[in-house]
Order: structure tokens, then C-alpha cells, then sequence
């Protein structure tokens, strides 16, 4: 199953989610051929399990042995906003129909099947439509969303922007219940506008405006950044 995480601000890649599933005792292992898993997400797989265990009500978490590996070009992964993707992708094993290649999500789960608020979400959508997605799950609360293009800070409300611009179907959901309800239906059948009743609220953000005096820090900034974000790659060189 396709998943997505963003780097740095603004810029979100795409990695490739697979679950193996074997008899077994309860183990749970996470493959690092790709990439060095974080303990964040590690333990949103144990809870992705805890909660297929008991969408399935097979006791699955005792009878079988769980390998997740996340295929990406990252030296790291971390952070919990694949959790939700894992319980989707591990209750669609069980039941034996899988997810549609055009489905995906963000969003962390809970041990009691919640979804949770996570970053880069309009990145991580923009990017969903650019590989061939048409059907996106954000976590509930988070249509309304400010971004920062060509040097303009805006809001936007997602669910129509996306869907307008990309012709990316994008559900706001609670639950994993809410996710399964969608996820396995007719994309072209979904209507997005009779599903959302939340609005965008009329705040606007103003852009701020500064002094011709502190333009000078601006460049001091950006070169801090520029040698931290070498020193980064040559540690994450190293490690790799």
C-alpha cells in the first residue's frame, strides 16, 4: 500500500507499505533492508495490530507473526502517521480483499482505533494525486489547512481544493470504522461534498510584513539552515 511522509516543510515522498503475515506466536518485526525504523513507528505497529485484532476477532495478535517494512529512498522513518494505513492494510489481509491501489491515507491510530492529527497533510495529499491516487483518508479536523506557496501563507479548505485542482476525493474520518466504510467502495460512486459537514472558518492570515532592517537575518537563516542540512546528510551518510 502506498504511504507518505513529508521532508522538511514543504516536500512529501512517497514509500511503498508491506505487511507479511505468517502463523506464529505474536512477534512483530520490522525490516531495515531500506531504511532505519524509528521507535515512533514501531509502536504504531503494535497498535495497527491491536486494532485489526479487534476489528477480526480471530485473537491474531496471539496466532500470527507480523514483518512491516516500509520501502522508501530515506536513510530514517519515524513518526506516527502510517498507523492508520498499517490497521487498513492488515484488516484487509484478514478479510481477503484488498486495498484498492487508488486508496490511501495519513493519519497516526490509537490502541482504540482513533486516528489521529498528523503533519504535512496537505503535501502528503498533493503528492497522493501526483502518483495515481483518487481516494485520500485525512484525520477529522483538518480540511481547513494553511499552506506556504510562492512565498504567500493562505488557507484552503483541502477537501474542495484538492478535488478542483488534483481531482483527489479526500474524507475526513474518526475512526478506523470510518475508513472501513469508505475504503473498499466504487471511488467514481463516492460524493465527498454530502460527507463533509464541517466549513472552513473565514479567518484569513495576513501575510506579515517587516523591516528592510532585519533582511540581513533573513540571509543569516537560510545559511544556518543550508549547514544544517549538510551536516545531516553527511551523519546520515555515515550511518547508512
Amino acid at each position: 500500500m502506498k504511504i507518505f511522509a513529508v521532508s522538511g516543510e514543504t516536500s512529501a515522498k512517497d514509500a511503498q507499505l508491506n505487511v507479511k503475515i505468517v502463523p506464529g506466536t505474536g512477534k512483530i518485526y520490522s525490516s531495515i533492508d531500506e531504511s532505519i525504523v524509528g521507535s515512533s513507528t514501531q509502536e504504531s505497529f503494535k497498535n495497527a495490530i491491536a486494532v485489526a485484532d479487534s476489528v477480526i476477532k480471530e485473537d491474531i495478535k496471539q496466532e500470527y507473526d507480523f514483518t512491516v517494512d516500509i520501502t522508501s529512498n530515506a536513510h530514517t522513518i519515524d513518526g506516527p502517521s502510517a498507523g492508520g494505513a498499517m490497521a487498513l492494510l492488515i484488516i484487509s489481509m484478514f478479510k481477503d480483499t484488498p486495498v484498492p491501489e487508488n486508496v490511501s491515507m495519513t493519519g497516526s491510530i490509537s490502541i482504540d482505533g482513533y486516528i489521529g492529527d498528523v503533519g504535512g497533510i496537505y503535501y502528503k495529499a498533493k503528492k497522493a494525486s501526483e502518483i495515481g491516487i483518487d481516494l485520500f483518508f485525512i484525520p477529522q479536523g483538518n480540511r481547513s489547512q494553511v499552506i506556504n506557496e510562492d512565498d504567500e501563507i493562505k488557507q484552503v479548505d483541502l477537501i474542495e481544493h484538492a478535488y478542483n485542482e488534483w481531482g483527489l476525493k479526500i474524507i475526513e474520518v474518526s475512526t478506523i470504522d470510518d475508513v472501513l466504510d469508505y475504503a473498499f467502495r466504487d471511488v467514481s460512486s463516492i460524493d465527498v461534498n454530502s460527507i463533509q459537514e464541517e466549513k472552513v472558518d473565514d479567518f484569513v492570515y495576513n501575510k506579515i510584513e517587516y523591516s528592510k532592517a532585519v533582511e540581513p537575518l533573513k540571509k543569516i537563516t537560510e545559511e544556518y539552515i543550508l549547514n544544517t542540512e549538510e551536516k545531516l546528510s553527511s551523519i546520515n551518510s555515515k550511518i547508512s
